[in-house]
């Protein structure tokens, strides 16, 4: 469960990069230099604590971006992302609390379970892409 919640989090992360490139109509890379400066220090601080050898913090860094390129490509990652930038665009900023309903609104009104994910973890690209998430659970 540790393991798939810091995965998780990378995720998160970039993705809340991706949404902030979308908010300000620009690059990725841009958005984490002009304005994604708290997910970055988050990332870089999830990535140091749980992956102490550099090159085992590069390659789970990688497939985080894959995993949230692939979460970019699929349906409901796209809805939720876009419905982040939508609320960052009227509010100008967010806490978890406020993003948290817009998530799980764009996946109909389910959320994450790590519980459900053990089984399943971890999800391929193409599961992502497809907006297969075993670890789904009604809220």
């Amino acid at each position: 469960s540790t393991q798939i919640a810091v995965e998780m989090d990378l995720m998160g992360c970039n993705a809340g990069i991706v949404a902030e490139a979308r908010y300000r109509k620009c690059s990725a890379g841009w958005a984490a230099l002009m304005g994604g400066g708290s997910d970055m220090e988050q990332l870089r601080a999830v990535l140091a604590t749980w992956f102490p050898d550099a090159a085992l913090r590069k390659e789970a860094a990688i497939l985080a971006e894959r995993r949230t390129a692939a979460l970019i490509r699929s349906r409901s990652g796209w809805a939720a992302i876009t419905a982040l930038a939508g609320a960052l665009l009227e509010r100008g900023k967010l806490s978890g609390e406020e993003a948290d309903p817009l998530f799980i609104a764009a996946y109909g009104h389910e959320r994450p379970s790590l519980r459900a994910w053990r089984g399943a973890w971890p999800p391929s690209l193409e599961m992502i892409r497809a907006g297969q998430m075993p670890g789904l659970e009604v809220t």
